[in-house]
Formats: C-alpha cells, sequence, structure tokens
C-alpha cells in the first residue's frame, strides 16, 4: 500500500507546472502518450507471453551464439498491494525433451515463495528483489518510479537505434538508474540499471549495466499503450527476450491468488539469513554448507571439492594452483590454504582452463598478487575484459590496487615447473570444448579435464559429446590415462569415460 500512496504523490508531481524541458514534464508527457489516467488509475496487469534466456556465463563462445533458455509464462502484477504472482515453463536448450512442469513463485517487497507439489515453500532474495524490480519498472510503473524519485534529473540526449532519446536519472536503493524516453513519442524506450549485482554469475562483472528495452506498442482496450517485446541486457549483451501474447489491465484475480502468510514470511527470512551466497563459499564446503574432504590424488596433488573444484599442485620450487572459480574471496582462501600447507612457498602459477565465468571468476586476486595467469589463447579477450572490469561499489584486492595481469597464454601443448609433478596444459581444441584445456600429470597418469567430465548422481555423464572430444584429446596427444578428475568430479577411473564413450557408440550399432 505504501508503494500504492506513493505512486499517486508521484502522479501529482506530474501536474505541477514546469520549464517544457524539465524532468517532470517530461514525464507527464510520457504518461499521456502511454494512455493518461487510464495508465495512472490502474490496479492491476496481467501479462502472458513467450521468451528466452541466454546463458552468458557458459556458453560456448563468449560472443555467442549462446545456449538458451525457453520460457512460456503469466505474469499478475498487482500494483496497488505491490505483489507479483508468476507462472512459467521452461525448456533447457537441447536438454529438455519437453516443457517441465508449470512453477510458481508469488512475492511482494518482503518475501518470495514458491509451490512445490501442492506446498509453499521460500524463496530466494534474488526472487523477492527481482519481483520488485518487475513492479516498479514496468511499462506501467517505470514513470512514477522516476517521478517519486527525490534526485530525479534530467542528462543530456543519446541515440538509441538512431532515434534520440531524452535521459532521466534518479538513485534506486544503491544502483544508479537511468531512464529513456523517445523524443519524439515520447513512448518509454526503457531503463537501465548500474551498479552491483547480487545475481547469480553476474555479480562476478563487479559495477554491470543492466538494460531493458521496450519495443514493438500496442494500442490497447481501455485505451492504454504497452510493449509487447521486451528485452534485457548485461554489459550491452543481450540477456532475456520476451514477446508477450497477452495485456489484460485490471484482470479479475481469484482471492488466494497472493498466499504471503505470517509463517512463510518468518520461513523466507530465516531461510535468506542462511543461504548460501557464492560470494562468500568457504573452501571445502559445499554450496550447501557441507563439509568436504580434501582429496590426495596423487603425492603433492591436493584437489578441494566445491561447487567448482580447485587443486594445488606441489612442485619443486613452488605451488601450481588449477583453477581460479567463484570469485576473489574463493581464490583468497586457496592461497591461504597453500600458504598454511606449504609455509614460505611461494605460488608460481595459476592454470585457467575455461571461458565460463563461475571457472575465472577468482583470477582478479591471482593478478592483485601477481601469480601470472596460463590461459587458452581465445580465451584472452574475456579475461582482459573481467580484469579490467570496475568493482567501485564492493571493491576487491584489485580494485583497490590496480596492477597489470601477467599472462601466459597457451596456444599449444606446454610445460608448467618441472620433478615430478611437472604439468602439461593441452588445449582441447574441440566443439564444446573449444575454450577449455586440459591438464596433465605424466608421472600420475592423472589427468584433469576442466568441464569435460561431469558424473551425475544416477552414474551416467552429462553430455556424451564432451566425453568423446576428451577421449579425442587423449589419443591425439598420446596420454596415457588411469584417473581423470574435473571441475565437477573426484577423481575416477579413465576406463569408465572411456566405456561411456563406447556405450554411446553401440547404442545405435545395428
Amino acid at each position: 500500500m505504501r508503494w500504492f500512496i506513493a505512486y499517486f504523490t508521484a502522479v501529482a508531481l506530474f501536474g505541477r507546472a514546469e520549464a517544457q524541458d524539465g524532468p517532470r514534464e517530461l514525464l507527464r508527457r510520457a504518461a499521456e502518450a502511454m494512455g493518461g489516467e487510464r495508465l495512472t488509475s490502474l490496479a492491476a496487469v496481467r501479462l502472458s507471453g513467450i521468451g528466452y534466456s541466454n546463458a552468458l556465463e557458459q556458453s560456448e563462445r563468449p560472443e555467442g551464439p549462446w545456449l538458451k533458455v525457453f520460457e512460456q509464462f503469466t505474469e499478475l502484477r498487482d500494483l496497488r498491494g505491490s505483489r507479483v504472482r508468476r507462472s512459467a515453463r521452461s525448456r533447457s536448450g537441447p536438454w529438455s525433451a519437453d516443457w517441465g512442469p508449470a512453477l510458481v513463485m508469488v512475492a511482494d517487497s518482503g518475501v518470495a515463495v514458491w509451490e512445490r507439489g501442492g506446498r509453499w515453500l521460500p524463496g530466494r532474495p534474488a526472487d523477492r528483489d527481482a519481483a520488485i524490480e518487475a513492479l516498479r519498472f514496468g511499462p506501467e510503473r517505470v514513470l512514477a518510479t522516476a517521478a517519486a524519485a527525490p534526485d530525479l534529473r534530467l542528462l543530456t540526449d543519446t541515440t538509441v537505434g538512431g532515434v534520440r532519446n531524452r535521459r532521466l536519472s534518479f538513485r534506486y536503493g544503491s544502483l544508479t538508474a537511468e531512464l529513456l524516453i523517445d523524443a519524439h513519442t515520447f513512448l518509454p524506450a526503457g531503463y537501465q540499471l548500474r551498479g552491483p549485482s547480487s545475481r547469480a554469475f553476474d555479480w562476478v562483472w563487479g559495477d554491470v549495466t543492466r538494460a531493458v528495452w521496450y519495443s514493438l506498442w500496442s494500442f490497447d482496450p481501455p485505451g492504454i499503450r504497452y510493449p509487447r517485446m521486451i528485452l534485457e541486457e548485461l554489459n550491452g549483451q543481450p540477456l532475456r527476450e520476451a514477446v508477450l501474447t497477452g495485456v489484460e489491465f485490471d484482470p479479475a484475480a481469484p482471492a488466494d491468488s497472493f498466499p504471503l502468510t505470517d509463517s512463510l514470511r518468518i520461513a523466507f527470512a530465516t531461510m535468506a539469513a542462511r543461504a548460501p551466497d557464492l560470494r562468500t563459499v568457504p573452501l571445502g564446503r559445499s554450496f550447501r554448507g557441507e563439509p568436504l574432504a580434501p582429496i590426495e590424488a596423487a603425492p603433492g596433488v591436493t584437489v578441494f571439492p566445491g561447487p567448482w573444484y580447485v587443486a594445488l599442485v606441489r612442485q619443486p620450487d613452488g605451488v601450481v594452483v588449477v583453477e581460479a572459480p567463484i570469485g576473489p574471496a574463493y581464490s583468497a582462501q586457496v592461497l591461504a590454504e597453500a600458504a598454511r600447507r606449504y609455509p614460505g612457498v611461494p605460488v608460481n602459477a595459476v592454470v585457467s582452463t575455461s571461458d565460463a565465468w563461475p571457472h575465472f571468476s577468482g583470477i582478479r586476486e591471482y593478478v592483485a598478487r601477481g601469480v601470472p595467469i596460463h590461459h587458452l589463447d581465445l580465451n584472452r579477450p574475456i579475461l582482459e575484459r573481467f580484469v579490467s572490469a570496475r568493482w567501485g561499489a564492493t571493491p576487491d584486492s584489485l580494485e583497490r590496487a590496480r596492477r597489470s595481469p601477467l599472462w601466459r597464454p597457451v596456444t599449444g601443448r606446454s610445460s608448467i615447473g618441472d620433478g615430478a609433478n611437472r604439468l602439461e596444459v593441452i588445449p582441447v581444441r574441440g566443439e564444446g570444448g573449444e575454450r577449455m584445456m586440459v591438464v596433465w600429470l605424466p608421472a600420475h597418469h592423472l589427468l584433469y579435464a576442466s568441464d569435460l567430465v561431469q558424473r551425475q548422481p544416477d552414474g551416467t555423464f552429462f553430455w556424451p559429446e564432451y566425453l568423446l572430444e576428451v577421449v579425442e584429446v587423449v589419443r591425439r596427444e598420446g596420454l596415457d590415462v588411469e584417473r581423470v578428475w574435473a571441475m565437477h568430479a573426484d577423481p575416477l577411473p579413465w576406463r569408465d569415460v572411456v566405456a561411456a564413450v563406447e556405450a554411446v557408440r553401440r547404442s545405435g550399432a545395428p
């Protein structure tokens, strides 16, 4: 209700006399272009549509094409009660044979809950935050959100798609918001939010820019104009796109549409306080917090399980770290563990084997400490973009003391160190593994396979193409492998991987 009152206070501001180019006069004209009082008196909106999201963080190439998750959805926005109910069915790229069951999420400014198997369970703070953003920055309310901002100001015009746009700026929590309005139609072109992100994976880029663009405007009863296409971008790359197949203004809704009980609010608060956060995952713990014992894969080769695996390899003159995942704080823990295990022994190198964001998101800490980074040549552009990202709102070690990376590009099979734990890094040069490397420890007949070996709970392996590619690398390079571990897999017999590949071949044989 407080947002509803604030909204109508903002609407009153639209009517104040201002200079023609003043920010609130601009908002007033935009509100008139969208429907005037018909827009400002809305109590609810129901949207239905279809769309997809791009897995920017883990697709085969950083610049696309990207893996896609497709979605069919309906969303009810209770504007006066500041509540959202969303029901969606999805299918994940090539791994879903059909649409999954409908998942229902209900949220307001304090809580988010999900319906599963007829029960309502607490969601995540990110679910709540996304719902509130949809309420406050959806086309039907974005003008009021800007009008309610005490620091609203007009910026210089900009050009989007060759069209001049007026720009308004204001603060939204810890973020800087910018609203763009078409200078000719006065319809909102979209908005941008700049600052740190709490979304999984996005946060590793520090101060990000998310932009949402509105297009394909439709004039619908009772005389309101509404966009039918919505595109969301992250740092200039397409993150999500939706096409609205239906828009209802002030629809009837069942009384039980928003089951936000006191008990669910308590459960949500408890869950939020305990929710795992990738930024603070402890070394030696699962994402849920269970302890995970280090694995001595070979003398002087210690593998640390976790959401993404890391290994320490002791060599005669120092330590080599295999992988720098999760984030700077996690890398700091790895370096502290190396110092504890090997006092006074330097960390001579870190090997980063993939271009997936969770895999390399800890390299900034190694850059800050002057540790050389061995990486695949193809991954240099995204790594440089990542290292140069700004973390002004939540500064890490590199933001506090900038220094140049010590890049060690890998163009072909090459060695790191010497002795019994000498490493060889080998580019995969495959299809799925185009941006990956494997790490070979010849003295131990032990292979690290990056993301190419992922054993599932039922004993099968994920995505046989990955297995085929790592088998092809082993054959191409003449490696005598006995055991293999990977980013999400404990050491296992190599014969299991070979057998899985052969099983795929046999399954289709006449």
